[in-house]
């Protein structure tokens, strides 16, 4: 695994921030001895004082002893608090000091030696953590606004789209109608033809039989004719005549 300048200084700076906790836990007792010697030294002076003055209050008549007791009791106390400034820190209390920075000290190295890796792994792997999270966070915000940016696109462009549509029904329309007037003619057209076709048709009908009728007219008027004007000797060699063409013909 491969630290860099960021884990080595997260991890001394855990180091020496537990070890200034236990420091400061450690020279607690330090603080506590030194005040209590000077509260020791202080009260003695209290004392001697009370002692004095409680002493002037029942022997009021002496007040020259009073006076002399109250200027000694003046210079105990003076004394007892130059005494309690004077032994504030004793050599005993300097030593526990200095044995409580030495003791820091190897603390400070015992967690940097054992405790640098493990400290610094789980910073990488929180930093890590932290990174693809935020990675992660950037891609959806990127999703995101490229969503937004479309749907936007989509929104500027409803009203050509909406136009662009209309004219095309319009166009639909308009070939569709061209179309039915096409077709309409065209069947027109059709239909035209074979009313034509029907009407020769039927003028042919009616002229062939009218002219068979004419024909059947003629003939029997010509028989009618023919039988009015003719005799029997013009009858029989109408027939001879006609059996010497068929005879001829064959």
């Amino acid at each position: 695994m491969k630290f860099t300048r960021k884990d080595w200084a997260g991890t001394w700076l855990l180091a020496v921030a537990f070890s200034f906790v236990v420091l400061l836990i450690s020279t607690g007792g330090f603080v506590g001895a030194a005040d209590e010697g000077l509260q020791h030294d202080t009260s003695g002076a209290e004392s001697v004082y009370d002692t004095v003055t409680g002493g002037a209050d029942e022997t009021v008549s002496h007040g020259e002893e009073v006076a002399a007791v109250h200027e000694e009791g003046h210079e105990a106390a003076a004394h007892g608090e130059g005494h309690g400034e004077h032994h504030g820190l004793t050599h005993d209390q300097v030593m526990n000091f200095i044995w409580h920075c030495l003791n820091f000290a190897i603390l400070a190295f015992i967690l940097v030696k054992f405790l640098r890796k493990p400290i610094a792994g789980a910073l990488k792997g929180r930093t890590e953590s932290i990174r693809a999270a935020f990675e992660d966070l950037e891609a959806k915000r990127a999703d995101a606004e490229r969503k937004y940016a479309e749907h936007e696109a989509k929104l500027s462009n409803m009203d050509e789209q909406a136009e662009r549509i209309l004219k095309t029904f319009i166009e639909q329309g308009e070939s569709e109608k061209e179309k039915i007037i096409t077709q309409a003619h065209e069947a027109a057209e059709r239909i035209k033809a074979q009313a034509e076709f029907y009407v020769q048709q039927e003028l042919a009908k009616a002229k062939t039989e009218l002219q068979s009728e004419v024909a059947d007219m003629a003939v029997k008027m010509a028989e009618d004719l023919i039988r009015k004007n003719l005799n029997e000797e013009d009858h029989h060699r109408l027939i001879s005549e006609y059996l010497e063409r068929v005879v001829q013909k064959n």
